[in-house]
């Protein structure tokens, strides 16, 4: 009505009025008189404005000529209605039907999302039940082998005993002495005869007493071998139920795993749902409301009034009287629905509520936690998790805030039409990638990537996947500022270097460009979040202490980033276990002070299309355990060093340089463990002389059926002929193990 009102009080107010005869309207009392009649009309059917009729009144009484052009001035003021009210207020409509197909839209993906997900949880949900009723089974069997193997064990003591008890012979037959007289004839010759048929008739019955013992002894080692072999394969299924169950637990572990990843999924996205469809029921209540911009009622009310006054204006210019008669014809001619329209909009969602949620079955496993489980201690119990509706929240009391659904492989892809999210994708922490109930390991991000199967492999063939990400480790220190000493002495420990106190617990940990540190303190403590090293920072371990507890620095951490120019030294004589590093620009690991001499590393996954670089210590060992896409990798050699590739992929995806250059190199003993720990595109590079010691030793031991072929191999920056090397070559190279090195043509 505000509309209405403010049109008419603009037009009747500030047109000018000119005369002509014929297009003079007649009226009886002249315009006052009609604005009364009109204002009273409307008011009875609750349109009027009485301020607004009083000021088009006394516009009325004090223009000269008003009544002359009437006509005119009508014809504008329906103009004006039709153009700045109607037309707004069929804008509205408009703006509150897009409103609504957005808010509409909105939900379309969260629920289909939610549906499919909640499928997912209850099938990932059944198969973790049913592994774990198959684990306690197998556990079962498992006490019921031990059982059998303890019975055999004692059946094993009669027989084997009895064996031991007849094994020992004795008797107690003893000859008398013999004698006899010469000087009585025949004396001695008798005597000799019946003694002779004494010791005959003694070893008869010896003979037959030693066949009935060993008889004996003969089933008694039968037995107690038979005893012995029962408890043998006892003992071996005993085993081989063991071996089944743990098989199973680490199967159901995994099961367990992806059923919780998966739960909290359709969690997050229930939560996304709830707070669209909560959007949605408020925009609902917007329209049905009064007062709102979007309401439709007052919409309604403006479209009525001003379809009815620019009726009844019609019908005073021809010439009609201004009465009742009149406003029911125009009343019956509102036509809405028909110039307006009729909103689309479904029906109110169900408000969302902190309801238990059941899954497959509404019951879960509890299971022993003890080193010796009995099968006795697993139960099953009633599980209905509450279901938190704020996204702010985690949707149950199991999940963590922080993961979730961050990129798509393939946006609109025919199999996962639901998920439309972009194809790259930010994470401070770890990814999944897959879909369902197929999902690659956890892997280390640090910033953007691309969810593709060239980062993750392809888990499932033919069906479009999404990355998962997980930053539950996410509370961060910072190192920002150089801290006194220049690097020497202890300044990691240093609670007011750091931003955020001494990196702990579930905490990140950051080095600020340039920034040099030294950790020496045997109270580091622990931490599981990601260290990053910004360019050109510098991470020495161990100044002059030799505390194993240093080491946490870098192996605490669930992981390391390494941009550009940044260090990591030790120099602290202990193993060294990294974590997976990925690089973000050139970088570098170094062991190049005596301290760390005779010492042991290893290291995970290395990843990013960046140059990694070694600096190894003397009687040295490295252990390089997990593929890695690094670009390039370059190592130098001081005195001894022996470098194991464990994995195919261990050396990354570029070219390898192993030197014993420029200074401190003497030998070099490369072990290639698996088959590819090289890339086959790749060069090896081999320095074998050093301005120190000179010509050093260079051996590669390929591994018994290891076949690694590269695409060239140059030693002292002369290229070697192409060819296979194995321990028979003659080379400069020293080959060992029963492998082979092909160097392509």
């Amino acid at each position: 009505m505000s509309r209405l009102r403010n049109t008419l009080l603009c037009v009747l107010a500030t047109c000018k009025i000119g005369g002509s005869a014929r297009n003079s309207l007649q009226v009886a009392g002249g315009l006052p008189l009609l604005i009364d009649k009109l204002g009273s009309l409307l008011q009875t059917h609750g349109a009027g404005d009485a301020k607004m009729l009083d000021n088009v009144r006394a516009l009325a009484e004090t223009t000269p000529g008003v009544g002359d052009s009437m006509n005119e001035a009508l014809r504008t003021v329906i103009d004006e209605i039709e153009k700045n009210v109607m037309e707004k207020i069929k804008g509205g409509h408009k703006e509150t039907q897009h409103a609504l197909d957005l808010a509409q839209a909105s939900l379309k993906t969260p629920s289909r999302e939610a549906e499919s997900q909640k499928k997912a949880a209850d099938d990932n949900d059944r198969a973790w039940f049913e592994c774990v009723a198959e684990e306690k089974t197998l556990l079962q069997k498992a006490e019921d082998a031990y059982e059998a193997q303890e019975e055999a064990r004692s059946n094993q003591d009669a027989p084997c005993q009895n064996q031991v008890d007849s094994a020992p012979f004795s008797t107690s037959e003893s000859i008398s002495g013999f004698e006899c007289d010469f000087s009585q004839e025949d004396s001695c010759g008798a005597a000799l005869g019946a003694f002779t048929s004494t010791i005959e008739t003694m070893v008869s019955d010896l003979e037959d007493e030693v066949g009935e013992k060993e008889a004996l002894y003969a089933t008694a080692k039968q037995e107690c071998d038979a005893a012995k072999q029962d408890v043998a394969e006892k003992q071996s299924a005993h085993d081989e139920a063991i071996h089944a169950y743990k098989l199973q637990a680490q199967a159901c572990a995994k099961k367990h795993e992806l059923r919780q990843l998966s739960m909290c999924l359709y969690g997050s996205t229930k939560q996304r749902k709830c707070a669209h469809s909560s959007a949605y029921n408020h925009l609902l209540d917007e329209i049905g409301s009064s007062g709102s911009s979007y309401s439709e009622s007052d919409r309604l009310k403006e479209w009525n009034t001003a379809t009815l006054t620019v009726c009844m204006l019609e019908k005073v210019k021809e010439g009609s009287p201004l009465d009742e008669s009149a406003l029911a014809a125009c009343d019956e001619a509102k036509t809405y629905d028909r110039y307006v329209g009729v909103l689309s909009k479904s029906e109110r969602f169900p408000d969302c509520s902190p309801d238990a949620i059941s899954f497959f079955n509404g019951q879960a496993w509890e299971t022993p936690t003890t080193d010796l489980p009995s099968s006795t201690d697993y139960d099953r119990v009633s599980f209905l998790p509450k279901f938190a509706v704020a996204e702010e929240e985690a949707p149950f009391d199991f999940c963590s805030t922080h993961t979730k659904v961050i990129a798509c492989e393939w946006v609109g892809h025919a199999t996962h039409r639901e998920c439309v999210l972009n194809k790259e994708g930010t994470c401070y922490g770890k990814v999944k990638y897959g879909h369902g109930a197929t999902w690659t390991p956890w892997k280390e991000v640090s910033g953007k990537f691309i969810c593709s199967n060239k980062l993750f492999g392809d888990p499932l063939r033919g069906q479009a996947k999404e990355c998962i990400c997980d930053e539950s480790g996410q509370t961060a220190t910072s190192l920002s500022k150089q801290p006194p000493g220049n690097g020497r002495g202890d300044q990691w420990n240093l609670a007011d270097v750091w931003d955020n106190g001494v990196p702990t617990g579930n905490m990140n940990a950051t080095v600020a460009e340039g920034v040099r540190v030294t950790c020496n303190s045997d109270s580091t403590p622990s931490y599981t979040g990601t260290l990053t090293m910004k360019a050109d920072s510098y991470l020495r371990l161990a100044w002059t202490s030799r505390d194993k507890e240093i080491a946490r620095a870098v192996s605490s951490a669930q992981r390391i980033v390494m941009e550009g120019g940044s260090s990591i030294v030790s120099n602290l004589r202990a193993q060294i276990d990294f974590p997976p590093i990925t690089l973000a620009g050139d970088a570098a690991v170094a062991m190049p002070s005596t301290g760390s001499h005779g010492s042991k590393y290893s290291f995970k996954a290395i990843d990013g299309s960046h140059k990694f670089s070694m600096t190894g210590c003397h009687r040295c060992l490295y252990d390089f355990n997990e593929p890695s896409s690094m670009s390039e990798m370059f190592v130098t050699v001081i005195g001894t060093n022996t470098i194991h590739a464990r994995v195919p992929g261990a050396f990354g995806q570029g070219d390898v340089s192993l030197n014993l250059g420029p200074t401190h190199g003497q030998v070099l003993n490369l072990f290639l463990d698996a088959p590819d720990t090289i890339a086959e595109s790749a060069t090896l590079s081999l320095t074998s002389i050093s301005s120190r010691f000179g010509q050093g030793v260079v051996q590669i031991t390929v591994a018994d059926g290891v076949t690694q072929t590269v695409s060239g191999l140059v030693l002292d920056g002369e290229r070697v002929q192409p060819g296979s090397y194995t321990a028979a070559s003659q080379s400069s190279i020293k080959f060992l193990g029963g492998g082979k090195l092909v160097v392509k043509a």
